[in-house]
């Protein structure tokens, strides 16, 4: 629905059109979401107004259980003045809403437009658990209680607290393998009914005595007991239960468990995925995408204080239709893959990558299987997983097959079928390697419209694929040399003129996929002139050193004796100066839109990577604001990075470190005389500024901050200035991007495992990041850029650090170590300048002279540190201390200084009272530290209301974990508690297992 108002006529403006991009809606057909999902509606702005484009965007949002007039308040945290509205999951509570998008033209408001469109909120149901976390397999001896609570360990999904009385519990066993569900006349036959079934009998028929087998906790029969004696060993059986909402009967669910009983006493084995959106229950199966990684944890529960050992095994499984039983088979190729397709083996945390599914598409069924070794026994749980089919019976076309970067193609993918919906329609483009894909849009709905980047530089060629693994037809994509340079020339004329431009006009809308594909176009053609106007500077004399810093594994510029061309440098630094105009006004567009969702930081990170990899065109406002926009990007991923496929995040982190790594690049081009002051910043910098009459202190009035010793002539001064706010802003990109490294480097390592490694290549960055253990770094060899390599000796000293785990596999190397190895090998090896193997091409000749000492240091350090100096280390650290990240010293260092001054302390308690009966209390990276947390669980003792605990990146060891497993022991509203990047030990953990027991919390630790 769109309404427009237009108070005066006027020939040159109209009022903005507004399309909602979201599927066709009434308040009588909304479109639904299950309120466990996020779900967001785009809007395209068609501006039609000379001279200006600037817009006003306000979001409401209406309550429609009656006409549609009640206008609800929505979280600050919801942004509702972008051209998109994003409603994260369990927002909105059940019914039906208007989401109504206002659009005003800023200086004639007069010219406004309405459009609405409407969705209704329904129930995503529960998720029926009758153990811990969901386990599909069990094992228990057969004088053992065998224990369910489907009361306790169920969730619902909409995270409301799940009430065990709201249900009926029907509970039923068979014989699993031999025998299917005892029924008669086809209805099946619970474990209460004393009616026999003469062709499957009861899981409870061949045992002697008339004693009782089973008992219920409570008269709402919401949890059961086996009781010891009860089940035959050595045979597996399969228990299902029931439930039924007391007050809709429609509404139903049913939860399966497998139960291997053996001649000896098992511990309880809980095993859960560590990204738990990534598994998606399904009676005895989980369903996980093949393309996506398995990465699971186990949890031992009860007197686990014995552990010998872990091991993890895999099964293929081939389904008995007659017996409706899965028949497994050892996977046995896993010693062949070990830490290839295999990590954390021998850990409480299993990984295995999505070549096992993708090199196996034949196997649908799955088991991961998990064995403790202890003293005396071993016990064992598994998580059987089912491969989610791909949409089926679908085709996608594309119209034109010819056109330029300016062309509007139409994309259509018609007749697509998945059961569990398709959610979005992906777009990705390359031109002769697939792996270097790039991303190009996303969509909700199957009609589009995409705007792409020019074809293979020979044959104008460019490769298609829709992410529901539908490739294409190939099409031809010319690059429009014409747009860009009208574009240009309209960056130097009136406002009228860039008002008037398509290209710009665009932009406008608002909409960050239109926005995305247009500034990548750009920014695709904009770098290939760049390349080309750079090798014909050289070919006319002009030293390439003085004008581009080169790509990594780029071929050496040879020197060259042509003479100087004096004209051929005037067209050279004319065209620079044009283009970083461009860039910095289409740098402009980017900081406004959302980001909110995990399609909306790739597109953005993609489009950011290439906008700033002309590094010698970025102007230093250009800089500031990819700075800041790169740094919001990799915190909205460390916010979702838990909920986010492992191959998404690597596909951001790489755009989000090539984009701070350009930056690096360029704010250093010109302090190193590799690249030229362009002209905005040196008419920036000397222009007058706007509080000069008022700020008298102003660095600007200071000549003696620009002046070459006595030299303060007006050209020493303007040359001095440039220098000056070109090294300010060098101190902070520096600050920024080592900030923006350290949250990457957080986001990779919470879904790397023992032995993964993390490796990204770009044009400007190598970048290598593994999880080792401290055994394994003896006599290892590191492999970095080429032929570079480090050598750790044999006898390397492995006393400096010494984690809390008890296990080698938790046994973390110093980063100084590290740090230190790097860089010695750097300078005398290969002049690479960056810890952590971060590899960036940007440091001149002067620039290794000075870093030689430095780097000589950090040499020294290393050898010390390998024969005493871990000795004297040692001391200084606890005995049971963690070697934590950037994240976490920052942190420490803040602690440090509330420690310091009880002024600076946070307010725990005033945070927790503002936060009132909020279902999500949010307390990460606050510095918490043990004793903070008995003001938590104090809070969780007596809350009802809240759901969502957030204490992520805090200081929190194992002694805040006993408060909190204290207070979660009476807490029954609770049902995600979020520990992740914090000091936890194994003490700590098996705290949280054993308070977990009788609890629906969903734990996430790493």
């Amino acid at each position: 629905m769109t309404t427009s108002k237009l108070s005066i006529t006027s020939q040159k403006c109209s009022s903005p059109k507004v399309t909602l991009i979201s599927g066709t809606s009434t308040l009588s057909s909304p479109i639904q979401f299950h309120r466990s999902d996020d779900f967001n509606i785009i809007s395209t702005i068609e501006l039609n107004c000379n001279g200006s484009l600037s817009t006003i965007t306000q979001w409401k949002i209406k309550n429609c259980s009656s006409t549609c007039s009640y206008q609800i308040q929505l979280d600050q945290t919801i942004k509702t003045t972008f051209t998109e509205l994003y409603i994260p999951a369990k927002t909105l509570p059940y019914g039906i809403y208007e989401l109504q998008l206002t659009v005003t033209m800023t200086n004639l408001t007069n010219f406004t437009t309405s459009s609405s469109v409407y969705v209704q909120i329904t129930s995503s149901g529960i998720t029926v658990n009758l153990v811990q976390l969901g386990t599909s397999m069990i094992t228990i001896g057969y004088d053992q209680d065998l224990n369910f609570n489907p009361g306790a360990f169920s969730v619902d999904l909409d995270g409301y607290t799940f009430n065990e009385s709201n249900w009926k519990y029907v509970y039923y066993c068979r014989i699993y393998g031999l025998y299917m569900f005892p029924s008669l006349n086809g209805v099946l036959l619970s474990i209460d009914d004393n009616r026999t079934d003469p062709l499957n009998p009861s899981c409870f028929a061949n045992q002697t005595g008339n004693g009782t087998r089973w008992k219920y906790g409570t008269s709402l029969k919401s949890s059961l007991t086996i009781l010891a004696n009860s089940l035959q060993p050595n045979q597996t059986y399969q228990f299902m239960v029931y439930m039924e909402n007391r007050q809709n009967s429609s509404t139903q669910a049913t939860g399966c468990v497998l139960v291997t009983v053996g001649t000896i006493d098992s511990q309880m084995i809980a095993v859960g995925c560590v990204i738990w959106t990534m598994c998606t229950p399904n009676l005895e199966f989980q369903l996980v995408n093949p393309t996506t990684q398995v990465a699971l944890f186990s949890l031992c529960i009860g007197d686990c204080d014995n552990i010998q050992n872990i091991t993890w095994n895999i099964y293929q499984g081939t389904t008995n239709i007659s017996s409706n039983s899965t028949q497994w088979t050892l996977f046995n190729q896993m010693n062949s893959y070990e830490n290839i397709w295999f990590f954390g083996w021998n850990t409480s945390n299993f990984t295995a990558l999505n070549q096992l599914f993708l090199n196996n598409p034949q196997i649908n069924l799955w088991r991961f299987q998990v064995i403790y070794g202890f003293t005396l026994q071993a016990s064992s749980s598994a998580l059987n997983f089912v491969i989610n089919q791909p949409p089926i019976n679908g085709s996608c076309s594309i119209s034109p097959y010819n056109g330029t970067t300016s062309t509007s193609f139409n994309i259509s993918c018609s007749n697509w079928f998945d059961e569990d919906g398709i959610k979005d329609y992906s777009i990705y483009a390359w031109t002769t390697d697939p792996q270097e894909r790039t991303f190009i849009s996303f969509s909700s709905v199957s009609i589009f419209q995409v705007r792409l980047p020019s074809g293979d530089d020979q044959t104008s060629l460019l490769h298609l694929i829709v992410q529901i693994q539908y490739n294409m037809s190939s099409i031809t994509v010319l690059p429009d040399t014409l747009g860009i340079t009208n574009l240009l020339n309209n960056l130097q004329s009136s406002s009228n003129a860039l008002a008037n431009d398509p290209t710009i006009q665009l932009l406008s809308s608002g909409n960050q996929n239109i926005i995305g594909q247009i500034i990548g176009c750009l920014s695709q053609q904009s770098n290939k002139m760049n390349s080309d106007a750079i090798d014909q500077a050289v070919s006319s004399g002009i030293p390439a050193a003085s004008i581009s810093v080169s790509q990594l594994g780029s071929t050496s510029s040879q020197g060259n004796s042509t003479p100087l061309n004096a004209t051929a440098l005037i067209q050279y630094k004319k065209d620079l100066n044009s283009h970083a105009n461009l860039r910095e006004y289409l740098m402009t567009f980017t900081t406004n839109l959302d980001i909110s969702t995990s399609n909306n930081i790739k597109l953005q990170a993609s489009s950011l990577a290439q906008l700033t990899q002309a590094t010698n065109q970025l102007t230093r406002t250009a800089l500031t604001l990819a700075l800041d926009k790169c740094y919001q990007l990799s915190l909205a991923l460390y916010s979702i990075v838990t909920r986010i496929s492992y191959e998404d995040v690597q596909i951001i982190t790489t755009q989000l470190i090539q984009c701070a790594t350009n930056i690096l690049t360029a704010v250093n081009g010109p302090l190193q005389q590799r690249t030229d002051i362009l002209d905005l910043d040196s008419s920036r910098a000397t222009a007058f500024p706007t509080d000069y009459d008022t700020d008298l202190e102003s660095a600007w009035s200071n000549p003696n901050l620009f002046s070459d010793g006595n030299d303060f002539s007006w050209e020493t001064i303007q040359k001095g200035r440039n220098t000056y706010y070109q090294k300010q802003l060098a101190n902070q990109v520096t600050t920024k991007v080592n900030q923006i490294l350290s949250l990457l480097t957080s986001i990779s390592n919470i879904q790397l495992n023992i032995g993964q490694n993390l490796i990204i290549n770009t044009s400007s960055t190598f970048m290598s990041l593994e999880t080792i253990s401290m055994k394994s770094l003896s006599n290892k060899q590191v492999q970095q850029v080429g032929n570079a390599r480090i050598n750790i000796p044999k006898n390397f000293k492995l006393s400096a650090v010494q984690s809390r785990g008890s296990y080698d596999s938790k046994q973390l190397l110093i980063y100084w170590s590290i740090f230190a190895s790097l860089n010695c090998f750097e300078c005398f090896g290969h002049g690479l300048l960056s810890a952590l193997l971060i590899c960036i091409q940007y440091c001149g000749y002067a620039l290794l002279k000075l870093s030689f000492f430095y780097c000589l240091g950090k040499c020294i350090f290393l050898v010390w540190l390998m024969t005493s100096g871990s000795r004297k280390i040692t001391p200084q650290f606890s005995e049971n201390s963690d070697v934590f990240d950037d994240v976490q010293e920052e942190q420490q260092q803040q602690q440090q200084s509330n420690d310091d001054s009880s002024s600076d302390k946070v307010d725990l308690e005033g945070i927790i009272a503002r936060n009132g009966d909020s279902s999500m209390l949010d307390l990460e990276v606050l510095g918490l530290v043990d004793e903070d947390i008995k003001i938590v669980a104090n809070t969780l003792r007596n809350n009802t209301t809240l759901t969502t605990l957030k204490l992520v990146a805090n200081l929190i060891g194992d002694e805040g974990t006993q408060y909190l497993a204290d207070g979660l022991r009476e807490n029954r509203a609770l049902t995600e508690l979020n520990l992740w990047n914090n000091h936890i030990g194994d003490e700590g953990i098996q705290s949280l297992a054993n308070a977990l027991q009788n609890n629906t919390v969903k734990l996430v630790l790493s």
